[in-house]
């Protein structure tokens, strides 16, 4: 059984989201796990949005804003069902994260358009 790039994609997401929404920290201060957990849902949701639409502005501004609000929702929902603090850094490495894992998308090629012909047979 092989695994597609996007189901290893949604594993390693769902892993973090279980690490970064149990409570259990990794470190001291938690941020490295809001980081991961911005950088992996923008990033599985900018190559989603880029698969579909082939406009990398669009999936990376759907996967960034993806990250924020998750993260700003996360903060609001702590201290009432995750038994913890809202925190501002908590929030701000999240969307530190969402920018990075967004990025995914600018080094990606599009797909070639059918319609346009090949250079060579415009000379």
């Amino acid at each position: 059984m092989t695994l597609k790039l996007n189901q290893i994609i949604c594993i390693l997401f769902l892993l973090g989201m279980t690490v970064s929404l149990s409570g259990q920290s990794l470190s001291k201060r938690g941020y490295p796990e809001h980081f991961i957990g911005g950088a992996l849902l923008s990033g599985t949701i900018s190559a989603i949005v880029y698969t579909k639409t082939n406009h990398k502005l669009k999936a990376w501004l759907i996967g960034f804003g993806a990250s924020a609000i998750a993260g700003g929702i996360k903060e609001i929902l702590d201290p009432s069902f995750f038994g913890g603090t809202s925190n501002i850094q908590d929030f701000n490495y999240t969307v530190l994260g969402g920018a990075l894992g967004a990025s995914i998308v600018i080094p990606l090629k599009g797909k070639k358009s059918k319609d346009s012909p090949p250079v060579s047979s415009a000379f």
